[in-house]
């Protein structure tokens, strides 16, 4: 009975915890943290690195001052709590995973700590963007192709309010190569760590690209070989430095935002921590810090390697032949696809019917009731339906087996990591 009090009190202070961050309420925070530590015995708990907080909060941020860093101790303190209690964690806010929030419900990332002033200018120049008519897209944009910013006078305009600087020449990295060079005029080549340069030289037609902007801003991205023989990894990242406008290369209106998604803990070699969070179809992650005066990006995802890609089409191309025989000598139809013109054709009529009945089917992903509808509207007939149904999960099947080949495991972003000397840039 008394746990489950525990538990509840628990369940409470992490909503209120939640509210007082979203709303900038430090001295609440800092006052529900306590409670949660106190209740949860943080400290006690083996798998948390001694230090671990404070290492992040300190060493890995670049804040001056001590509000700054208590306030951002706390913050973080109070994400780990419900890190390490419930295993994972959300967004928290957008604490690990900055972003702006679009109109249209979609999210815009950015490369900066959420209460920095990089975030708080790149917040508003993409409300900015976001509220533009199109009259003054065409009369202000820089359609160009060495454009850097969409409205460049209005990110000079933001960078001389938040004293920030303000990119105004691109520097194109065609290669590997070019991008030591770059950064040996920057001091920071030993962040391009040994092992890339190994698994360039491993990986044929290994792949590099990226630039670099006159304000520090960075980014870079390589494709090599995987851990496997059937992947390549894809591996960005992205530097934004402090005093910097952020510019990630992020494209803005992301997609809708998953606040369920979970957030999870990674450790690299010289023992920074990221968060990193995947997307949703499992072959991708981000991982997002702050070291020394840089905010990082990395981003990670795996593709099939040429090869494979070329063995799973001739399967595509064999299943293909093989729906096409099945379809002419059950429905008549003369291929796959004239059934699957006839199934649209009868799903519009179904829609045009009763959309809300259809619509719920979707929703439900309930095919007994849209078939009735298509067999009751759609002028279709039952074995039409039932081979129609049996090509589309034959499909499905070898697209699943596709993917599976590419979800990205925790290993394969502790690689990714591992690519990069992290701690090189703690000294700068």
């Amino acid at each position: 009975m008394e746990q489950r009090k525990n538990d509840l009190k628990i369940a409470r202070l992490k909503e209120e915890l939640g509210r007082a961050i979203e709303g900038d309420d430090v001295d609440t925070a800092d006052l529900i943290t306590a409670q949660l530590l106190k209740l949860q015995g943080l400290r006690s708990r083996k798998k948390i690195p001694k230090g671990f907080a404070e290492r992040i909060a300190v060493e890995g941020t670049g804040f001056r001052g001590k509000r700054e860093k208590r306030k951002l101790l706390f913050v973080l303190a109070a994400v780990l709590v419900l890190m390490f209690s419930v295993g994972v964690i959300s967004y928290a806010a957008g604490i690990f995973f900055p972003y702006t929030k679009n109109r249209d419900g979609s999210v815009t990332p950015v490369n900066a700590l959420q209460e920095s002033v990089e975030f708080k200018a790149a917040q508003e120049y993409h409300s900015y963007l976001d509220h533009m008519t199109e009259e003054e897209w065409a009369r202000l944009a820089d359609t160009s192709e060495s454009a850097i910013y969409d409205v460049p006078s209005k990110v000079e305009e933001i960078c001389r309010k938040y004293n920030l600087k303000f990119a105004t020449t691109r520097t194109e990295l065609s290669s590997y190569g070019s991008a030591e060079q770059q950064l040996e005029k920057m001091g920071m080549k030993s962040l391009l760590g040994t092992r890339l340069r190994e698994l360039f030289k491993e990986t044929e037609g290994g792949k590099f690209s990226g630039y670099m902007l006159d304000d520090g801003n960075l980014h870079m991205e390589a494709e090599v070989n995987g851990r496997d023989s059937q992947t390549r990894s894809i591996i960005s990242i992205d530097l934004t430095p402090e005093g910097s406008f952020p510019w990630t290369g992020f494209t803005p209106n992301m997609g809708g935002f998953d606040e369920a998604r979970s957030v999870d803990l990674i450790q690299s070699e010289s023992g920074l921590c990221f968060p990193y969070i995947e997307t949703s179809e499992k072959d991708s992650a981000k991982a997002f810090n702050k070291v020394g005066k840089y905010y990082i990006t990395l981003g990670v995802s795996k593709v099939l390697t040429e090869r494979v890609e070329q063995a799973f089409e001739k399967e595509r191309t064999d299943l293909m032949e093989e729906l096409d025989q099945t379809v002419r000598k059950k429905t008549g139809c003369a291929n796959y696809e004239s059934l699957s013109e006839k199934f649209a054709v009868g799903l519009g009529k179904a829609v045009a019917a009763d959309a809300a009945a259809v619509q719920k089917a979707e929703e439900e992903h309930n095919w007994e009731r849209k078939r009735s509808l298509l067999l009751e509207y759609g002028e279709l007939t039952e074995t039409e339906l039932d081979v129609f149904d049996e090509c589309e999960k034959k499909i499905v099947n070898l697209q699943k087996k596709s993917d599976q080949i590419c979800i990205l495991t925790r290993k394969d972003m502790e690689e990714a990591l591992a690519l990069f000397d992290f701690e090189s840039l703690q000294k700068r």
